[in-house]
C-alpha cells in the first residue's frame, strides 16, 4: 500500500536523505479510501508531492511536503474525478496534474 491515507513510506526530510534513513508518516486518513490512483514526484529540494484519488469522496487530491509540514489540498470534487491520475513539475516546482473525469453530463 502507498502512502496518503495511505501510509507514506519515504526518506525522512531534512538532511536524513543523505543518511538513507526512512520513515513512516499517515498524510492523509481523514477521507477513507485514498491508496489508490496515484503519482509521486520529488520537486528540486528533494521533496515528495504526490496526487491522488480519494476514492470515498470521488476527489482529485494533492499532497505536498513544503521543508517543515505536509499541506494538503482537494484539487477537483466537481463529480467522479481523479482516476488515472499523473503529476509533473514545473522548472518553478509547481504541479501539474493530468487526470480521468468520470462525469456524465
Amino acid at each position: 500500500m502507498l502512502a496518503i491515507g495511505l501510509l507514506f513510506a519515504m526518506s525522512q526530510i531534512s538532511s536524513s536523505f543523505a543518511s538513507g534513513e526512512w520513515s513512516i508518516e499517515w498524510v492523509d486518513i481523514e477521507g477513507g479510501d485514498v491508496r489508490y490512483e496515484n503519482s509521486l514526484t520529488l520537486d528540486s529540494f528533494g521533496y515528495p508531492h504526490v496526487n491522488y484519488s480519494d476514492m470515498y469522496n470521488d476527489d482529485l487530491k494533492y499532497v505536498r511536503w513544503n521543508g517543515s509540514e505536509w499541506q494538503i489540498e482537494t484539487v477537483d470534487s466537481e463529480g467522479n474525478v481523479g482516476r488515472s491520475a499523473s503529476i509533473v513539475l514545473d522548472s518553478f516546482n509547481r504541479p501539474n496534474i493530468s487526470y480521468l473525469d468520470w462525469r456524465h453530463e
